[in-house]
C-alpha cells in the first residue's frame, strides 16, 4: 500500500466548512442530503461515529458529514482501526486520520487488531473485528449512529458476488442503506468516480490502498475485470442497473418478511441460547419457497447470522423435513439438526477444549453411508473441525481452482461405501499419493512437523480399510482422479467457526 494524494497541493487535514445556502448546488452534497432524508438515517441530536480508513471514500464521507453537522443538528466523531496487515503504511494512515480529526476539532478513536486470524477467510474475520470495534466505541462514547462509506460501486460488486453464489432475494438486495437503525451509509447512491471527483474538487488528502488492485481477491476481480467487461459489451450503465435491481429486491424482501412474520411466530416452539425448535406440521404444509424462507429467518435470528450456512444446507434441511422417520443432519458451526416427532430441532454441539497430550485426546468414529446430490457437512467436535462432502462432475473441474491441503478430490466410481472418518490409531499405515509402498502415519506426522498434541485430532478418511486422506496433511493413493473420471467427490476440511467462501453481511 502507498500513501497518495488525489491532486497536488492537498492538505493533510479536512477544514471545517460552514453551512452555506448554496451548499446543495453541489450535486454530491444534494444527493447525499436527499439519501439521508429518504432513508431517515439521522435525527436531530444524533451523535454519529464515522468510520475512516484514510481512503478516498471514507475521507469524502467525513468531509460531507462535517459540512452537514449544522443543518442536520448532529455531532460527529472518527473511528480508525489498524488491521495490522501493512505496518509500513499503517502509521502514515493513522497520522493522516488523526490530523483530520485535529483539523476538524472532533474526537478521534483509534485501535489495532490484536491478532490476525490464521485460518478461514481473512477478509471476513477482519470485517467482523472492524464492526465490533465500531460498536464498542459507539457504546462506550455514546454514539447513536455509525456512518460507513459504502457506495454504489460497492453495492454493485456485492450484488454480483451474491448472484454468482446463487443468493436469493436478501443477497440480491445488496448493501442496505440503513441496518438496524444503527449503521448508516449516506454515500450508498454515489458512484466511485463522483466521490473521487469530490475529493479532487475539495483538495482532500487520502491514502491509496494497493491491495484494492490485487486480483487474488474475488471482489477485486469483479471490480477490475467483470464489471468493465459488462460495461463494455453489455450495458454501460450496469452499476446503476444493479443498484436499481438491489433496491427492488430489498423492497420485495421486506414485504415478504412482513407477510410471513405471523407464520414464523406460529412455527417457532422454542428459541434459546442452545436450542431452536420448529413445528414440523407448520413447515410441511407450506410451499417449498416459504419453507426455505422460514428456515433461513429463524436460523438467522437464533444464531445472529447465517455465515457458512449456504443454499445447499437449506436444501438439505428441506429434504430432511420431507423424509419420514427420525433423522439428523450436521450443519456448519457445530449445529446438529434433528427431526424428532413433530419437531425440527437445532442444537449447538459442545466443542471440547483442546488437549495437550495424546493420552487425553478423544477418539471418534463416523460412518458416511452415501453422498446425495446436495453437499453434506460432517461436524467433528472432537477434532474441532468439520468435513464438507460435495459431488461434482469431472467436466466442471477445469475451471475450479484446484485442490490444496485443505481439499481432496476422489474418483466417486472407486469409492466403496460406507466411508469412514476416524482419528489416528496406533499402527496406522497408508500409501501417499504418487509414491510406492506404505508408511506409518507417525512417520508422516514427524516429517510434516505435526505437533504430538494434534495428531489424534486429525480426521482420517477411509474407504474400506484404506486411508484415502489424512485431512489437511496429505492425500493417499486411493481413488485418484483420472481422464476417465466422470464424478468427483470433493472433501474439504474447515475449522469450526471458520467462515469459508460465504457471502458477506455488509
Amino acid at each position: 500500500m502507498r500513501e497518495g494524494t488525489a491532486v497536488k497541493g492537498m492538505s493533510g487535514t479536512v477544514k471545517n466548512s460552514p453551512v452555506s445556502q448554496d451548499m446543495t448546488a453541489e450535486p454530491l452534497m444534494r444527493r447525499t442530503l436527499a439519501a439521508i432524508s429518504h432513508y431517515k438515517m439521522v435525527v436531530a441530536g444524533d451523535k454519529v461515529l464515522v468510520g475512516v480508513s484514510a481512503g478516498s471514500d471514507s475521507v469524502t464521507l467525513l468531509h460531507v458529514l462535517n459540512r452537514l453537522t449544522s443543518c442536520l443538528n448532529i455531532r460527529i466523531g472518527i473511528a480508525h482501526l489498524d488491521h495490522g496487515l501493512r505496518p509500513e503504511s499503517a502509521a502514515r494512515e493513522m497520522s493522516l486520520v488523526v490530523g483530520m480529526a485535529h483539523g476538524l476539532n472532533v474526537p478521534c478513536h483509534t485501535g489495532k487488531v490484536a491478532a490476525i486470524p490464521e485460518h478461514g477467510s481473512l477478509e471476513e474475520a477482519l470485517r467482523l473485528q472492524r464492526y465490533a470495534f465500531f460498536e464498542d466505541i459507539a457504546a462506550t462514547h455514546g454514539y447513536t449512529k455509525i456512518a460507513l462509506a459504502h457506495h454504489a460501486d460497492d453495492n454493485a460488486e456485492t450484488v454480483l458476488m451474491n448472484m454468482l453464489r446463487g443468493s436469493g432475494l436478501r443477497g440480491l438486495s445488496g448493501i442496505p442503506p440503513v441496518r438496524e437503525n444503527r449503521i448508516i451509509r449516506p454515500l450508498i447512491g454515489e458512484l466511485r468516480a463522483d466521490i473521487v471527483a469530490y475529493a479532487y474538487q475539495h483538495a482532500l488528502a487520502y491514502a491509496q490502498d494497493a491491495s484494492n488492485a490485487d486480483l487474488r481477491f474475488e471482489r477485486n476481480r469483479i471490480r477490475h475485470q467483470l464489471i468493465p467487461l459488462l460495461q463494455k459489451q453489455y450495458n454501460p450503465n450496469v452499476v446503476a442497473t444493479l443498484n436499481r435491481m438491489a433496491a427492488l429486491c430489498r423492497e420485495e424482501a421486506l414485504w415478504r418478511d412482513n407477510c410471513l412474520a405471523p407464520l414464523e411466530t406460529r412455527t417457532t416452539i422454542r428459541s434459546d441460547a442452545h436450542t431452536l425448535e420448529l413445528r414440523m406440521d407448520e413447515l410441511v404444509t407450506q410451499p417449498r419457497a416459504v419453507q426455505r424462507h422460514l428456515l433461513r429467518v429463524t436460523l438467522r435470528q437464533w444464531q445472529g447470522h447465517l455465515r457458512r450456512l449456504g443454499a445447499d444446507h437449506i436444501e438439505a434441511l428441506l429434504d430432511l423435513v420431507a423424509r419420514a422417520g427420525a433423522r439428523s443432519l450436521n450443519l456448519p458451526g457445530a449445529v446438529l439438526a434433528q427431526c424428532v416427532a413433530n419437531r425440527l430441532c437445532f442444537k449447538k454441539v459442545a466443542t471440547p477444549r483442546r488437549h495437550n497430550t495424546i493420552a487425553t485426546a478423544p477418539s471418534y468414529h463416523y460412518s458416511i453411508a452415501d453422498i446425495g446430490r446436495q453437499p453434506m457437512t460432517l461436524s467433528i467436535p472432537e477434532a474441532e473441525c468439520s468435513l464438507r462432502f460435495t459431488l461434482d462432475n469431472a467436466a466442471d473441474l477445469e475451471s475450479w481452482r484446484g485442490p490444496d491441503r485443505q481439499t481432496v478430490l476422489l474418483d466417486m466410481a472407486h469409492l466403496p461405501f460406507p466411508l469412514t472418518v476416524r482419528n489416528w490409531q496406533s499402527g496406522d499405515r497408508f500409501q501417499p499419493f504418487g509414491l510406492q509402498g506404505t508408511q506409518k502415519l507417525q512417520d508422516l506426522f514427524i516429517d510434516r512437523k505435526v505437533a504430538r498434541s494434534c495428531r489424534q485430532r486429525i480426521p482420517l478418511l477411509l474407504c474400506g480399510d484404506t486411508i484415502a486422506w489424512v485431512a489437511g496433511v496429505r492425500r493417499g493413493a486411493a481413488a485418484p482422479v483420472t481422464a476417465a473420471t466422470r464424478q468427483v467427490l470433493r472433501v474439504e476440511i474447515e475449522s469450526m467457526g471458520e467462515p469459508r467462501r460465504r457471502g458477506q453481511n455488509l
